[in-house]
């Protein structure tokens, strides 16, 4: 069976997100491999779309099952294959000693279409922070590694590797500003049913800022409070994160500010002028006490300039 490119990219993500490929062996020693993968049935359209991809590589059955848990029902939607040979080569890509793998040789093969389809199996997109996440718990640390490492190579998409909280491995998470590459780099190739995972969902997002505005008003005082004494504890760690930050950003610190003042200046002017007019006496004595403590300096600088002045 001849498998488009297409159907490989959408077999590919899959396999790094929800599917996998069970292998079994026969009573006269020959292996046979079968994809399978299950989905909630919010995404029944979406599995039924992809399965009718995939039916390319082999032919699928679509299942949906309702389960009972805690007297609460939920639904799902199973995508399974019948026996195929040609899932042989990616369960050999995929899998080392019973265990779910990944490569370079696999991430060289992706594209942004099986990127997309790796995304919407086990990415999120958190309204919150409004940054996303691939929950690649599964992986070892040193295959994090080389999917950030991949990712700054290819697509000159810069991600974080984080801890999960609960005990369940690493994943892999991008900030805001990455956030908006990384959906533009795949949003050509999002299920219409799947794009509430790329921040589309305005209702959500406005519930959220609302819901941190009146957190933050109901316990400002708190939060404060808590702001001024850990800026107090950690005064040595924030100094130096502040002056790390300064001498590696400083070209772009610089631009900002001329950009500000640029778009600012006649409000900056007006306030300037208001503070001199207002402050007349601090700004002398400032003035008198910084000449005290640099004349040294101060003196041999006026000299020179006279001097530079009076040749000209």
């Amino acid at each position: 069976m001849m498998i488009n490119k297409q159907s490989e990219q959408v077999l590919l993500g899959s396999l790094l997100g929800d599917g996998y490929i069970n292998r079994r062996q026969l009573s006269n020693g020959e292996y046979r491999y079968r994809y399978q993968e299950i989905h909630t049935i919010k995404q029944k359209d979406y599995a039924l779309d992809k399965s009718k991809i995939l039916d390319n590589v082999a032919t699928i059955k679509n299942s949906s099952i309702i389960k009972s848990v805690n007297n609460k029902k939920f639904g799902y939607i199973t995508i399974r294959s019948l026996d195929s040979l040609s899932l042989k080569k990616y369960h050999n890509l995929f899998y080392k000693n019973k265990r779910k793998i990944i490569t370079k040789a696999i991430l060289d093969i992706l594209t942004p279409l099986g990127i997309a389809y790796w995304f919407m199996d086990d990415g999120t997109y958190d309204y919150w922070s409004k940054w996303t996440h691939l929950s690649t718990n599964s992986f070892s640390l040193q295959e994090h590694k080389l999917i950030k490492d991949w990712f700054e190579k290819e697509h000159h998409l810069k991600c974080n590797i984080a801890k999960d909280g609960r005990g369940w491995g690493y994943y892999i998470r991008f900030n805001v500003k990455e956030t908006k590459k990384f959906i533009d780099l795949i949003r050509p190739y999002i299920h219409k049913s799947m794009t509430y995972k790329l921040g589309t969902k305005n209702n959500k997002r406005k519930k959220i800022e609302r819901a941190i505005k009146k957190y933050y008003n109901t316990n400002k005082l708190r939060i404060l409070k808590n702001r001024r004494v850990y800026r107090k504890e950690n005064e040595d760690r924030i100094s130096k994160w502040k002056k790390e930050y300064h001498i590696k950003n400083k070209l772009k610190i610089a631009q900002n500010h001329h950009k500000y003042y640029i778009e600012h200046k006649r409000i900056i002017s007006k306030k300037n002028k208001r503070y001199k007019r207002e402050n007349k006496e601090k700004i002398k004595e400032v003035a008198r006490r910084y000449y005290k403590l640099n004349r040294d300096i101060i003196l041999p600088r006026m000299k020179r300039y006279y001097y530079e002045k009076k040749k000209k």
